[in-house]
């Protein structure tokens, strides 16, 4: 049995900077101090994204109080920024591939993700893909995206009664990060570049396997199987 955890952003749907911009927005409206607005999320969770953007500003004991606050105010404006009106896609391929393995008895699909857990929430719900996904780990769980496949590989045990190890995890994503996060696990990585790295920038970090997108459905099940 083959435990699959999706990226979201740039995996599962592309989007114009909302996400992104509704973190910055809330930041703004609560923080009283300003902060650099160049830091790119791609990749991180959503803690490590603060953290960059805020310790210069902030104090560690300040970060803590104020995080939660953020994210609060966060989650009031993802909504309004992240509509199907406002340009987001779903990416070629994916509602397929996911058909096709939650169709099987041999495999548990997840979301691992930089993304909050409610931030999560609303966008695979925005395009009905919530009930594709029956284990997950998140951006308001950990600092470093690394830190996400224990958590996921753990509840993951908890659903199935089997412990997930090395080659039996696959991670999809359209990052470096999303490349790197399995290897303490011993996890197979398969990039897509559907994100804001192209595929030879990927090929750069050595994913086990590559694709210009999910679209070759055949392709990806038969990465996702392989021996």
């Amino acid at each position: 049995m083959k435990l699959i955890l999706f990226d979201i952003d740039g995996t599962l749907v592309r989007g114009q900077g909302q996400g992104r911009g509704a973190l910055l927005a809330a930041m703004e409206s609560v923080l009283p101090c300003e902060f650099p607005r160049t830091n790119n999320i791609a990749g991180k969770t959503d803690l490590q994204f603060l953290h960059e953007c805020l310790e210069e500003a902030l104090a560690p004991h300040e970060l803590q109080t104020w995080i939660p606050q953020i994210l609060e105010r966060y989650m009031q404006i993802l909504p309004e920024r992240y509509t199907l009106d406002s340009g987001v896609f779903l990416l070629p391929g994916v509602r397929a591939l996911l058909d096709h393995l939650t169709a099987r008895s041999d495999a548990l699909v997840g979301v691992l993700t930089g993304n909050i857990a409610a931030g999560a929430r609303h966008k695979l719900e925005l395009f009905e893909l919530s009930a594709y996904f029956r284990v997950g780990a998140y951006g308001d769980e950990a600092r470093y995206r690394r830190e996400l496949p224990p958590l996921a590989v753990e509840r993951a045990r908890r659903i199935v009664g089997r412990n997930f190890a090395g080659k039996d995890i696959v991670i999809i994503g359209d990052t470096p990060n999303d490349i790197d996060c399995g290897r303490p696990v011993g996890a197979r990585s398969l990039a897509v570049a559907t994100g804001g790295d192209t595929a030879a920038e990927l090929a750069e970090h050595e994913p086990d396997y590559l694709f210009e997108t999910l679209a070759d459905v055949d392709a990806v099940l038969a990465a996702v199987f392989a021996d």
